[in-house]
């Protein structure tokens, strides 16, 4: 079975795409979901989290007022520290590849409703082709693009934060050094987005398009 990697920066709108995907029957796997849920999951990544932060000088309680991790607080330590980010995702990144790799083996090919006979998995990451420890197990990647007024619009929206913030945070985001293997542009409604969406993915495998139907009509 295939992976094929949806990526792109905040505010594309690769959460779209991908909804669009398991709309069409793809099993699609939320690395960013995951990797949060791992943290309620296995108590024993976070002690690893708090060791290795407490060896790199923090020691700054990161638990909140009800005994559970303070993302929050985790996040904004990250975002400012090169280090501790880096310290981070080399705890939390080997768990998401053995989780996905985990829930792909458990997808099996009998799950696939889509058309033809190459079934594939999505892994929906913004980072996933800046990290070679994912590598080995994507096949194809497709990036997902939105002119930066759209993804600003979009993520102010979202997210209720102030455009320097959300520019901030582009702007922390890494550019994709690779090039995809397709590339969905995001810049219209969802009518066009659908079709769109179909037609790059079934091209990858020169496949009939899977759905013409509106996005709408299928939730």
């Amino acid at each position: 079975m295939k992976t094929v990697a949806v990526t792109g920066g905040i505010g594309s709108g690769k959460s779209t795409v991908c909804a669009i995907l398991s709309s069409m029957g793809v099993p699609v796997y939320d690395s960013d979901s995951r990797a949060r849920a791992l943290y309620d999951e296995q108590p024993a990544l976070v002690s690893r989290i708090l060791d290795e932060f407490a060896a790199l000088g923090v020691h700054d309680s990161l638990w909140d007022e009800c005994g559970e991790l303070d993302r929050k607080k985790l996040a904004g330590l990250v975002f400012s520290s090169p280090r501790l980010l880096s310290a981070l995702e080399g705890i939390v990144h080997p768990a998401v590849r053995e989780d996905f790799l985990s829930w792909k083996e458990s997808i099996g090919e009998k799950e696939w409703t889509g058309p033809g006979d190459v079934p594939f998995v999505v892994i929906e990451s913004a980072i996933i082709t800046e990290k070679p420890l994912f590598r080995d197990i994507v096949d194809k990647v497709v990036e997902v693009r939105a002119s930066r007024a759209a993804r600003l619009d979009r993520v102010r929206k979202r997210d209720g934060a102030p455009v320097k913030e959300i520019e901030k945070r582009m702007s922390a985001q890494a550019e994709n050094a690779s090039a995809p293997d397709a590339v969905i542009i995001n810049d219209s409604s969802l009518d066009e987005l659908f079709p769109a969406v179909s037609g790059v993915f079934s091209s990858l495998w020169q496949q009939p398009p899977f759905c013409s139907e509106p996005f709408q009509n299928r939730l």
